[in-house]
């Protein structure tokens, strides 16, 4: 790299010297020695005259220059003003070789491209009736049965291998007989397969083999589907949920303790308590799913 500061010119060859060059008088300092002129009367170093006796690679000072051993005598390596001045001019003129433009220069600046985030390191394997979906670093593929669009890729043909539905951001997946949804990147949820019953929360009573957003979701957290629905935990730890067993084929908002977890049966759900971390259940009972000690149906939660 060249660089221009007056008439001086300043070659760096390497990390450690630099060659000066004005007219014809090319010489390479050592930015060690240079660091020198500056810390030497900092350090103690001993003081000594021009001529005099001395070993090595010694070095001493003067009041105002910089001595060095040559053939066993010191010499004058530069004076401390001198070394001064070429160090803020070497410092100056790196500072403007990194401003440098390709009209100015033959060096072109290194540029800086900004990689697009990452794709969330997600694993997660779920199965229908007779299909299964998976997330692979944001990437949702599925396999399996597809007279419903479980696959989700544009075509009703059943898939043998693992068949990409598009979906390149999701970080949780959820699934029921013929119906998956996946919570992406943002909040949103899409899902797609069997939606005769509005299990795809877009409005619709139809079934689709493209993935279709849930209409009013933009803040979830976690999903969870089975028995005719789905529900997600929304980010105020609200739960929302759409399909056929909550009669809605959009979204509509439970009234239940906030949470921070939900799990959905085939006729109850249960959910985990924000303030107290303890469970809430609702729905069938016929068990004593609910465990609360009967098995009697209870719309309301029962811890």
């Amino acid at each position: 790299m060249v660089s221009a500061v007056g008439t001086l010119k300043i070659h760096v060859d390497t990390a450690d010297d630099f060659v000066m060059t004005k007219g014809q008088n090319r010489r390479t300092i050592s930015l060690f020695l240079l660091a020198l002129v500056v810390a030497l009367p900092l350090a103690g170093c001993r003081t000594a005259k021009v001529g005099q006796r001395c070993t090595g690679n010694e070095t001493a000072q003067t009041k105002t220059h910089v001595l060095v051993c040559k053939k066993g005598k010191f010499a004058v390596l530069m004076s401390k003003a001198e070394g001064l001045r070429l160090l803020a001019e070497y410092q100056a003129a790196q500072a403007a070789a990194a401003v440098e433009t390709p009209a100015t220069t033959a060096v072109t600046a290194p540029t800086t491209t900004v990689a697009p985030p990452a794709p969330p390191e997600v694993f997660k394997v779920v199965a229908g009736y007779q299909h299964s979906c998976a997330i692979v670093r944001g990437l949702v593929s599925c396999v399996g049965e597809n007279t419903s669009g479980e696959i989700g890729n544009g075509n009703n043909n059943e898939a043998l291998s693992w068949t990409a539905t598009g979906i390149r951001d999701a970080v949780d997946i959820s699934t029921r007989s013929q119906t998956t949804c996946a919570l992406r990147v943002a909040g949103t949820v899409t899902c797609w397969g069997y939606g005769l019953g509005g299990e795809l929360g877009n409005g619709a009573h139809a079934n689709s083999n493209t993935p279709v957003d849930v209409l009013g979701i933009n803040n979830a957290i976690s999903l969870s589907s089975n028995g005719g629905g789905t529900c997600a935990v929304l980010a105020n730890n609200a739960v929302k949920c759409w399909g056929f067993r909550f009669g809605s084929a959009t979204p509509i908002t439970l009234s239940v303790p906030p949470s921070t977890q939900i799990a959905v049966g085939s006729t109850h759900m249960c959910g985990v308590r924000l303030d107290d971390s303890r469970p809430w259940c609702a729905g069938g009972n016929g068990e004593g799913q609910l465990g609360n000690g009967t098995m009697d149906y209870s719309e309301p939660p029962v811890a």
